[in-house]
């Protein structure tokens, strides 16, 4: 279970080595205990905390390759990236987008004579052989690059149907539309499901008491795992961070700090 401590500790001295005066690491600490998942993962052995704070570093690296170019933030940013695409599947999107926009700054960089072109070389070389290592080893040894989840690339992939979620391809079973998806919405197309799970409309239009838990789960309630007003508490938080960003310069780095620790947003 210390993987998250450690996770959360070098997040934060990787903070101070990048941005030394211009962070405020007890405005940091401060902030991220105001979140509930922070507090129930510190001392567990999930993987999203550490796995946020690997996506922080790689945020943070690419700002600095933004601010202040070096060759370092090069191999950082590399570092962080490749590290997520080998911790958790569902940030793949993600990392490749980090990856590309990483690139893209340093190509920038390069033409300006800040980095040398042999840091795009490297930073593109090596990630392009190391990136689809997993992918790669999951389509060989399963047949599915996203094992074991469904392919969306290929709907005939194998992948075992043992788990709760994927009980919604089984008409009879009623765990799908019980515990995640209310009954009224279960024939809506996905898109519309999503707006109506991330704008929490569900919580003025059922009877089921909205108690907030730091689990986020109620048995019985419609409100699957939602934990309280997401939404709202998100809207919050980045006006806060905004309005720090831009009325003190030296804080400009919660902002990004901010960004990367919601890409846990939905388990908050």
């Amino acid at each position: 279970n210390w993987i998250n401590v450690l996770g959360f500790c070098g997040l934060l001295l990787f903070l101070k080595w990048a941005y030394r005066h211009e962070i405020s690491l007890s405005a940091f600490i401060l902030y991220s205990v105001s979140i509930p998942m922070i507090i129930m993962h510190y001392p567990s052995g999930f993987i999203d905390l550490w796995v946020a704070a690997l996506g922080c570093i790689a945020v943070v690296a690419l700002e600095r390759l933004i601010v202040s170019p070096a060759r370092k933030w090069v191999y950082v940013s590399l570092l962080a990236i490749l590290a997520l695409i080998f911790s958790k599947m569902t940030v793949w999107v993600i990392a490749a987008v980090l990856g590309l926009s990483t690139a893209a700054v340093i190509l920038g960089q390069c033409r300006k004579g800040h980095l040398k072109w042999s840091d795009l070389f490297i930073y593109c070389g090596v990630g392009a052989a190391l990136a689809p290592v997993w992918p790669l080893y999951l389509q060989l040894t399963y047949s599915n690059a996203f094992f074991p989840y469904p392919s969306p690339l290929d709907p005939e992939a194998p992948y075992p149907k043992i788990l709760p979620q994927y009980e919604r391809q089984d008409q009879d079973s009623g765990f799908w539309q019980s515990h995640v998806i209310a009954e009224r919405f279960v024939e809506w197309p996905a898109f519309a499901r999503y707006l109506v799970s991330f704008f929490e409309v569900t919580r003025f239009m059922e009877k089921a008491p909205m108690i907030w838990c730091p689990d986020a789960f109620q048995i019985g309630s419609l409100h699957h795992r939602m934990g309280g007003y997401n939404f709202i508490v998100m809207i919050i938080g980045i006006f806060i961070g905004t309005c720090g960003a831009l009325r003190y310069r030296n804080l400009r780095a919660l902002a990004y700090i901010f960004c990367g620790l919601f890409m846990q947003s939905y388990e908050l």
